[in-house]
């Protein structure tokens, strides 16, 4: 069993280490990756949480590089039946994989946390650590901002991600007219 999930977490990693983010649309939502609080990012599905992540990442990589960082997203079929306990081979695969800077902050991208059983205990001993910048989203429907409070006892700051606003559509449109 665990060589099983040890192997999942091989390949999800992989596809981390070779995937290219894509190029995406500024967005009018500002978040900080300063300070010890855990960020939430939540909002209803297709609203742009993931890509809101990818974002954050973008600019990350240029001051921190790529292997201080593991985005996982536990809608991937490899990851189902995941627990508190299996997320700690997460981290450990992670560390063999990437070999993160030592003594360097580890940001932590976990997109739809909330398929995963008991996450909410080992994110708040990871957070107790305090060597791990931990970023979580979740559909609103699944993971509400009250929930995220309770569940995280006043460790996470909330970001509701909300659909294109009608002035973020037109600057898009705006540019991609620019660009024929």
């Amino acid at each position: 069993m665990l060589n099983d999930i040890r192997k999942n977490l091989k390949q999800v990693i992989a596809e981390w280490k070779a995937f290219k983010l894509p190029e995406m649309a500024d967005r009018d939502t500002r978040i900080s990756l300063e300070g010890k609080s855990i960020v939430a990012i939540v909002g209803v599905r297709r609203a742009g949480k993931t890509c809101t992540m990818f974002h954050l990442i973008k600019e990350l990589i240029k001051d921190v590089g790529k292997n201080n960082i593991l985005y996982v997203d536990f809608e991937n079929p490899r990851l189902a039946g995941m627990n508190a306990s299996t997320l700690n081979e997460l981290l450990i695969v992670f560390k063999e994989m990437m070999a993160p800077g030592e003594n360097r902050r580890i940001y932590l991208f976990l997109d739809e946390i909330q398929n995963v059983k008991d996450w909410e205990r080992w994110i708040r001993i990871l957070h107790n650590k305090g060597n791990y910048k931990i970023i979580i989203s979740g559909s609103s429907a699944t993971l509400l901002s009250r929930e995220i409070a309770t569940s995280l006892r006043g460790r996470s700051i909330n970001f509701e991600i909300y659909p294109f606003s009608f002035k973020e559509f037109l600057r898009i449109k705006i540019f991609r007219m620019s660009l024929m």
